[in-house]
């Protein structure tokens, strides 16, 4: 897991750390976005942006039995950071959830910005299915992300794409690629007293949410968010949310804008021209930097309005995404 510093930080526990029951036991048979929702349900917890998956661990029995589930969330917020940690119960049937807190003088705190969506990353893990990791005809397995979107090139590892249509094997010939890489250890010994694996029989790197780009697409106006939102689960939603009947609707010969959850009915002509003048983007290129700074606005849909993010002109990196 890659380590975060946070400067001038004074981290509390922000409640008691509560237990939470299994939707479902299983790896095979449960979703681990399902475990999320209900994580945040029992926490009321509303935010959809900023819920970052900044390391993920589980070791599973052959027949999908937890052994162990680790995940490191963080949520970023405008004046704190809270960092959730959750782990399997010793009786394997429940989450264990602990929430802290860090506060920080900067109120725009933020963190590298390869971290993607808590959500985003489990729908990908739970891709992984059974036949995946049985055709390695080992005991059990461990997975393991630090849910980084990354530019993989590693040729002297067994390597396969993970996707909804299934599991198809990499060669070097094949790189590089843009994606989520989790690592899979594969065993027939015994775990160690702490439940991991302490050697592999079996190992292979899987790619989630492999991107395939042309290298020599260029960076413009046009291209510059389709490019991004591939890049940033983040971006995506923010932009989707934006977009759409999320704010505007033609409905039974009214004309209809959204602004926060109030609708309000209005001629042809402003609801033309209120959407072709939104969203608004203001671009920068920083030619020390070779990055484009890049600002995103719609008075429409739900808060936050505005978005505002770095991408690198050549790598495609997102750094310092920020939403108000």
């Amino acid at each position: 897991m890659s380590g975060v510093i946070l400067p001038y930080v004074e981290e509390k526990l922000y409640e008691l750390p509560q237990t939470i029951p299994f939707e479902e036991d299983n790896f095979f048979h449960g979703s681990l976005v399902t475990e999320w929702e209900n994580v945040k349900d029992n926490l009321n917890v509303k935010n959809n942006y900023g819920l970052k998956l900044m390391n993920f661990r589980t070791v599973i029995r052959n027949d999908g039995t937890y052994e162990l589930l680790e995940m490191r969330i963080q949520e970023n917020l405008h004046e704190y950071t809270v960092s959730y940690a959750i782990n399997l119960s010793d009786d394997g049937k429940r989450l264990e959830v602990s929430r802290h807190k860090f506060k920080t003088e900067d109120s725009f705190w933020s963190y590298n910005e390869q971290y993607l969506e808590a959500e985003f990353i489990l729908d990908k893990i739970d891709l992984i299915t059974e036949p995946m990791l049985h055709e390695h005809g080992m005991k059990s397995y461990e997975i393991m992300t630090d849910g980084q979107r990354v530019n993989y090139g590693v040729r002297n590892n067994i390597k396969y794409q993970i996707d909804t249509a299934g599991k198809h094997r990499l060669d070097n010939s094949d790189l590089p690629v843009n994606g989520i890489m989790a690592s899979v250890c594969g065993s027939n010994k015994g775990l160690n007293e702490h439940g991991y694996i302490d050697q592999c029989d079996s190992s292979m790197d899987f790619i989630l949410d492999l991107i395939k780009e042309d290298a020599s697409l260029v960076l413009q106006e046009d291209t510059l968010l389709s490019v991004a939102r591939n890049h940033s689960s983040e971006i995506d939603h923010w932009l989707r949310e934006h977009s759409g009947t999320h704010i505007a609707e033609e409905r039974e010969g009214d004309y209809v804008l959204i602004k926060d959850g109030v609708e309000e009915i209005v001629s042809f002509e402003s609801y033309a021209k209120e959407l072709s003048d939104t969203p608004k983007m203001q671009l920068n290129f920083d030619e020390g930097k070779q990055q484009w700074e890049v600002r995103v606005s719609n008075r429409f849909g739900n808060a936050p309005h505005t978005m505002e993010f770095t991408i690198h002109n050549e790598t495609k990196e997102i750094n310092n995404l920020q939403f108000y």
